[in-house]
């Protein structure tokens, strides 16, 4: 194996490790919250922290993946790159956190959850600025980018533990705790970057133009992607005759079949700068093939005893309450393995410089999603939801697949034509 392959598969390895801590500290802080706040109280937490999130992603405009191609591509350039994005960061997050009471009056189901909502959408700036000084840490010191992501899980973990052991873990001790973990996460992200890429970066107009150039791009098919991956919940927790108890049971649900990307994104995670970076078509699609078959046999290798064992676990684990997140469970395991390789398959095409392709394939998912969510909510309620997201994520696969096949048919013509010109 060469030194290149060698370095390739450290990295996967070490970003898949990093992915499997995260999840076993999101479960255990999961099982913890589950337990001790109930399916209700878990329902309305799940409405404090996704829709923040949501709108924070919508509104960077695609500005942290921006980052993690360009400071790639232009090294040189990085310190201006990462002094432009940061700042286009926290003009947008300030945006969010005006604009979040707004929202919070209109989706709050009582004044705990509309004041917790205000309070997570002021830290908005944090949280997108934060995502770009990650991005900068994930395209030149992998490593570094490792750490920082797990700061924020642990941090929370540790906090939520604490209130437990006192006796005193209710939603506001939840939010505060996140609210920690997320300051120091971001605190970290800023001085690992400063740290290595140096002080001095100045904010340029034209660089301006460029991320938001790529960005822009990115976020079409962000967008749709969190249509296609939050909508469910988010429509469950507004839809009438959906009780917060239900919304509950749908989290763990999801929750348990995402414990497939952890994994599976440590591929993709690695496979996109090192796309960005690489000029040769050959070598990137041989990197690309590694990548996709470790998405794929990692995904079923996981999902399939998290299946087997589901009905007799999940009691259990988080209590009463929960029986119905099982069957809920079984129908979205299939989806989440589809959505695991269509994520891995969006970094390489992000790689490619081709996120429009992605928006494309998102765009035609999260028409689907609405369509089936309000068909099936009403008659089959999260078992409908879950349905429509399993079908939704295998429509975005199959046309992310035939999208990328085309594109890497045309790169090898490509190849072979500039070889009959030398």
């Amino acid at each position: 194996m060469s030194p290149t392959n060698r370095q390739h598969f450290k990295e996967i390895a070490t970003t898949a490790a990093a992915n499997i801590i995260i999840s076993a500290l999101g479960s255990l802080g999961g099982i913890l919250l589950a337990r001790f706040l109930g399916p209700t109280q878990r329902g309305n937490l799940a409405i404090i922290l996704q829709w923040p999130a949501m709108v924070g992603s919508l509104a960077s405009l695609g500005i942290t993946q921006s980052t993690c191609y360009f400071v790639s591509k232009i090294r040189n350039f990085s310190r201006n790159i990462v002094a432009t994005a940061a700042m286009c960061a926290i003009v947008a997050g300030l945006v969010v956190a005006l604009i979040g009471p707004f929202i919070s009056f209109g989706i709050g189901r009582n004044k705990e959850v509309i004041y917790l909502l205000i309070f997570v959408f002021l830290l908005s700036p944090l949280y997108i600025s934060g995502g770009v000084w990650q991005s900068a840490l994930q395209s030149i010191r992998i490593t570094t980018w490792n750490i920082a992501r797990l700061i924020q899980p642990i941090l929370y973990l540790l906090c939520i533990m604490i209130f437990w052991t006192i006796g005193r873990l209710t939603l506001l001790e939840v939010v505060s705790s996140f609210a920690i973990s997320l300051i120091s996460q971001t605190v970290f992200s800023f001085w690992s970057t400063r740290e290595i890429i140096g002080k001095g970066g100045r904010v340029q107009r034209g660089l301006i133009k460029k991320l938001y150039g790529y960005g822009i791009k990115v976020w079409f098919s962000s967008v749709p992607r969190l249509v296609n991956v939050s909508l469910d919940q988010l429509m469950l927790s507004v839809w009438p005759g959906i009780t917060s108890a239900e919304l509950g049971n749908y989290v763990v649900a999801v929750s348990l079949s995402m414990l497939v990307l952890p994994i599976s994104q440590a591929f993709g995670s690695v496979a996109f700068p090192k796309i960005a970076k690489e000029s040769n078509n050959k070598s990137n699609i041989a990197t690309e093939r590694i990548t996709l078959l470790g998405a794929t046999i990692s995904s079923l290798l996981v999902i399939t005893p998290i299946c087997g064992l589901a009905s007799t676990v999940v009691p259990i684990v988080f209590g009463k309450g929960y029986e119905a997140a099982v069957i809920a469970l079984w129908i979205l395991s299939p989806g989440a393995v589809f959505l695991a390789i269509s994520q891995v398959l969006g970094d390489i095409l992000k790689g490619k410089g081709r996120p429009l392709i992605i928006s494309t394939s998102e765009g035609i998912g999260s028409i689907c999603t609405i369509v089936l969510l309000i068909a099936l909510i009403p008659n089959f309620g999260i078992n409908g939801a879950a349905v429509a997201s399993t079908v939704a994520y295998g429509i975005v696969l199959v046309f992310l697949l035939v999208k990328n096949r085309l594109l890497n048919n045309s790169l090898r013509e490509k190849d072979a034509n500039e070889q009959r010109k030398i």
